[in-house]
């Protein structure tokens, strides 16, 4: 299980969408379980497993996609302004439970909205079972942490997230 991140650039909220298309993409070619997701509007994350350990070959793709279909949407050429990604291997329960806070916690700190169930670029609010969950979300190990009853697991879940949000303030 990886927890990675790369700076990359927004306009608005179509480079959003296309970003989230190429992500869909990736994961299915790659053969990635992603299990949670947040763009920011200057960084992403996402934790996922990779079975097939190929990462970077997947990120490779993501970002170089990414880059081609934002430079042509915007008439650039070059590079942007995105770094490598950064990836953190989770290897213990408690780092399990920091990343599932700290990810849709990201655009709260950021002060980009007041709860993290309101950001729409974030798996968040599709884990809770607020909005209809992208096809290329596997929740079922973010779910598990917190119950087998994914009912259970949903409210328990946001609980801890709300918990911590509200520690944070």
């Amino acid at each position: 299980m990886l927890a990675a991140c790369n700076g990359v650039y927004y306009v608005d909220d179509e480079d959003l969408i296309r970003h989230l298309r190429i992500l869909r993409y990736v994961v299915q070619k790659w053969e990635w379980q992603l299990h949670m997701y947040c763009l920011m509007t200057t960084h992403w994350h996402l934790v996922l497993s990779t079975p097939k350990a190929n990462i970077g070959d997947g990120m490779h793709v993501l970002n170089g996609l990414y880059a081609t279909t934002f430079n042509k949407r915007h008439g650039r050429k070059g590079h942007l302004k995105a770094s490598r990604y950064g990836s953190e291997l989770i290897k213990t329960e408690a780092q399990a439970f920091r990343v599932a806070s700290y990810v849709p916690l990201n655009p709260v700190r950021a002060g980009m909205c007041p709860r993290p169930e309101f950001w729409p670029w974030s798996s968040y609010a599709a884990t809770l079972g607020l909005r209809r969950r992208p096809s290329f979300l596997d929740d079922a190990w973010l779910m598990r942490l917190f119950d087998d009853d994914v009912a259970a697991a949903r409210v328990a879940y946001w609980a801890y997230v709300e918990r911590v949000r509200l520690e944070a303030a």
